[in-house]
């Protein structure tokens, strides 16, 4: 099921987490309901189970049972950066894009 979203209402657009998101249950997928098409964004070695997204600057910042919070590139589709978290799995995070 799903775990998390974050919709984008001006570009009919919806980035979700989900425990069964395709093939791939590491995956996330990007969902434009006007064109009834989605992308996958691969990376995650385990569910992600958290996201926050800045529509604006086309970022968004993922957590989940991999222990690591990771940074994508909404244009490119692409994790652009890593950080491992030692204290383990991603339960609930809050996000300052500032």
């Amino acid at each position: 099921g799903i775990m998390s979203l974050s919709v984008d209402w001006d570009n009919s657009s919806v980035l979700v987490a989900s425990g069964l998101c395709g093939r791939d249950p590491r995956s996330l997928r990007l969902w434009n309901w006007t064109t009834q098409t989605a992308e996958t964004l691969s990376g995650c070695e385990d569910t992600p189970a958290n996201l926050a997204v800045d529509w604006d600057r086309g970022v968004a910042i993922t957590g989940g049972w991999d222990a690591q919070l990771r940074t994508w590139c909404m244009e490119r589709h692409l994790c652009t950066r890593t950080q491992r978290c030692d204290f383990g799995r991603v339960r609930s995070m809050a996000v300052d894009f500032g």
